[in-house]
């Protein structure tokens, strides 16, 4: 089985960058700071999920597909984080 390590986000280094550059009393410093916190959390959380599921599946049962797009037809995109198939179900 191949295991896909889950790499962050371009946007989260970009902002990791911008947040070392910016001087704290900058207008803008806590917009970019909140930003920041949030895209961190949401990529932490994304790897804890990964964790979680390839610790609790037995190797060779399951599908993992990470950051999948789909396009519906009204032709509007869903991003899905991580989507796992078993046997038995589809999980998001």
């Amino acid at each position: 089985m191949v295991v896909a390590i889950r790499k962050k986000p371009l946007k989260l280094l970009w902002l990791e960058a911008l947040m070392r550059r910016l001087l704290k009393d900058d207008v803008e410093f806590h917009y970019y700071q909140e930003q920041y916190r949030r895209l961190d959390a949401g990529f932490a959380g994304e790897q804890k999920v990964d964790r979680v599921w390839h610790e609790l599946i037995y190797p060779n049962t399951f599908f993992v597909l990470h950051n999948l797009c789909l396009m519906n037809t009204a032709q509007h995109l869903h991003q899905i984080d991580s989507f796992l198939f078993v046997p038995i179900l589809c999980w998001l």
